[in-house]
């Protein structure tokens, strides 16, 4: 939405249902459906796409590892991400597992992410990377995501430009 103007899509997960033969097609689904708009100005979300677009290449940018870095790559704006988890490990009966001293232990992991759209000045493609036990978004996300990207274009049709 953000990339988009503040449009929010409704997601779909089939665009047609065709008959055995495909030769009829028995239901389609439009695309895209608006759902909503974002509740802000567009003054608002210029601001926001900037900042996105600083996480990449800003002098202090956490998603550094996303920049282009051959010429014709796509142009990235991002958001990255790190939440940590704290849970409570359990033996096979389901009993929680306690140290040496009868205290309940409790392990750590990091979620981290990163979403980017591309290109920042003409938005069109999206792409997420959600890795459980990561370091942080930038870290462990943000090469991924330009890896995609970097492959994607270098292989897209050029009709998809």
């Amino acid at each position: 939405a953000i990339a988009n103007g503040g449009k929010v899509l409704r997601p779909y997960l089939v665009e047609k249902i065709s008959d055995s033969k495909n030769e009829e097609i028995i239901e389609t689904t439009p695309f895209p459906q608006v759902a909503d708009n974002l509740p802000v100005s567009a003054e608002l979300l210029e601001k926001v796409k900037e900042g996105m677009r600083l996480v990449v290449v800003g002098g202090d940018a956490s998603g550094a590892r996303a920049q282009a870095v051959y010429e014709n790559s796509l142009e990235l704006a991002a958001k990255t991400g790190t939440a940590e988890v704290t849970y409570i490990p359990k033996d096979e009966e389901g009993n929680n597992l306690k140290d040496d001293n009868g205290k309940r232990i409790y392990k750590k992991f990091k979620n981290t992410w990163f979403v980017a759209y591309a290109p920042y000045d003409k938005p069109k493609y999206v792409a997420v990377c959600f890795v459980q036990g990561g370091v942080f978004g930038g870290v462990t996300c943000a090469p991924v995501v330009r890896k995609f990207f970097d492959t994607w274009s270098k292989t897209r049709p050029k009709k998809m430009e």
